[in-house]
């Protein structure tokens, strides 16, 4: 999906690639040992991390938190309602913010499209302008986000 949404929305020529190294190698990996993985496989290229506000104080949880925070370029974006952790931010060597002022989540469009998906609805009005029409699309064809339905528990 994130393809889609790259070649819908930006020129051609935009430095932006997304890699399939994690989905590949088909188990989680620390994004310490993602970047490393990629700075070893585009040795020309400078990497920087982006994250929204919210997941900003669960940084120093992560494996090799202080490391990561020394070594990487993040991008942190400010959203309304998501006070940054000042103190969290002080540590964090290479920072650029990006103030996004729309509260606006993948967590909320999730929601949207599950209720439109759920209400069998045709009409993706609620998720118009948040996401594209190729990735409304994609969701639509591959049934994505649709609630599951939950069992009834065995009576014994």
């Amino acid at each position: 999906m994130i393809n889609l949404l790259i070649d819908d929305l930006l020129p051609e020529n935009f430095p932006l690639k997304v890699d399939l190294t994690e989905a590949d190698l088909d188990r989680f990996v620390p994004t310490y040992e993602l970047i490393n993985l990629f700075k070893k496989k585009y040795t020309d290229y400078d990497f920087y991390f982006c994250m929204g506000a919210d997941i900003l104080s669960s940084i120093d949880k992560w494996y090799m938190a202080e490391k990561l925070k020394e070594e990487l370029n993040f991008i942190i974006i400010t959203r309304p309602n998501y006070k940054l952790d000042e103190v969290i931010l002080k540590t964090i060597k290479n920072k650029v913010l990006i103030d996004f002022s729309n509260d606006l989540s993948s967590t909320i469009i999730r929601q949207r499209l599950s209720e439109v998906i759920d209400s069998h609805s045709k009409s993706y009005k609620r998720v118009s302008g948040l996401i594209s029409k190729s990735v409304i699309q994609y969701i639509q064809d591959n049934n994505l986000y649709k609630k599951e339905v939950e069992k009834p528990s065995p009576k014994f």
